[in-house]
């Protein structure tokens, strides 16, 4: 049995076929998706697939490259916001998130970017607390700034919280899995494509029980199905679990069964 871990049922191409995605994922034995909020209002989404398909759940948050346009005056109406779908879904929300940093996507005008990196880092923090308080793992985003990343998380104070999309080496690994027990890094597609040794080493040397799987779906299409896909879906997490296999030594079914219940876990999925 699996779980993708990790997609936007609601972006792209992949919002037009969302039954046939649902089933896709019941026909390859998986028992849940866990469909990503990156803003109040596609947090709302998540939680409404979540109402619709008994095998989704949702996250709620606001994403670094939707927080770095957002004034840092309206963190408390906008926590507010996320704090109220908490409470009143607890039912469907099973953490939160995806929030993070991310100087990828920041403006090419410098004095701009500097207020976006402040933003974010606002932002990572109100929302940090506010998982504290409600008690929610935690979805982090992080790209092209793993010592912010870093300095960041450790200030938090979190402990329970996934990289997703791991796309760092085995030195970032390392001192993820240093800030606490409960520390787990996600891989997707990315693991698949020929160029991504890097990330290949990682997930060889990570201790299986601190590993998840996810597509980040509609993007990330993985290698094997790139030729038939013109967008990727939740069940294509499956590519990822069997480039796991061929990457590490344990047997598929224990791989299988420990990413699971690893999710299971982290998630506190019924």
């Amino acid at each position: 049995m699996f779980i993708d871990t990790h997609s936007h049922l609601y972006l792209g191409e992949l919002q037009h076929h969302i039954p046939e995605a649902i089933n896709h994922l019941r026909e390859k034995n998986f028992s849940h998706t866990i469909q990503i909020g990156t803003s109040v209002e596609t947090s709302e989404i998540c939680i409404n697939l979540a109402h619709t398909y008994d095998i989704v759940r949702a996250t709620v948050g606001i994403h670094p490259c939707e927080a770095q346009d957002i004034p840092v005056e309206k963190i408390p109406e906008q926590i507010a916001a996320l704090e109220k779908m908490i409470q009143d879904e607890k039912s469907y929300v099973v953490w939160l998130g995806e929030i993070g940093f991310d100087h990828y996507h920041l403006s090419k005008d410098k004095n701009e970017a500097e207020i976006q990196k402040a933003r974010q880092i606002e932002w990572f923090h109100a929302q940090a607390e506010l998982a504290k308080k409600c008690d929610l793992p935690v979805v982090i985003h992080t790209r092209n700034c793993p010592d912010i990343t870093l300095t960041g998380l450790r200030k938090s104070g979190l402990q329970k919280f996934v990289i997703h999309c791991f796309s760092e080496n085995w030195d970032f690994a390392e001192k993820i899995f240093a800030i606490s027990e409960e520390t787990k890094i996600s891989f997707t597609g990315m693991l698949t494509y020929p160029r991504s040794t890097i990330i290949q080493e990682v997930a060889k040397k990570t201790p299986l029980n601190r590993m998840m799987i996810e597509t980040d779906a509609p993007f990330l299409i993985p290698e094997d199905k790139k030729s038939e896909a013109s967008y990727c879906e939740p069940a294509y997490s499956l590519s990822v679990y069997k480039k796991l296999c061929e990457l590490r030594e344990e047997s598929p079914s224990t791989i299988e069964e420990t990413l699971w219940k690893n999710s299971v876990h982290f998630f506190s999925l019924s």
